[in-house]
């Protein structure tokens, strides 16, 4: 490997990947950010409610997190949410 290239292998936390999941722009080629995809201040409002209920992101990824997502109905519709940590 070269000085130029970086290597990773450290695997991305749980926290991390929900964060990705509901925020990044993860597929390219279409030039357009998904409608779909958390707002700032969307994701800061659900990370408020998560902290108010000592959780945090990774909840969402993890199994049985479906009373948690209908919970977060509240701030970001629930259906969106599902499709966006499927």
């Amino acid at each position: 490997m070269s000085t130029s290239q970086t290597e990773i292998d450290t695997p991305i936390s749980a926290n991390t990947q929900a964060i990705l999941l509901l925020t990044a722009p993860l597929i390219t080629g279409r030039g357009e950010h998904s409608k779909e995809l958390l707002t700032a201040g969307e994701y800061a409002k659900l990370a408020r409610f998560l902290r108010h209920k000592e959780c945090q992101p990774a909840d969402l990824v993890a199994a049985g997190a479906s009373e948690l997502v209908l919970e977060l109905g509240k701030i970001v519709n629930s259906d969106r949410l599902q499709r966006l940590v499927a």
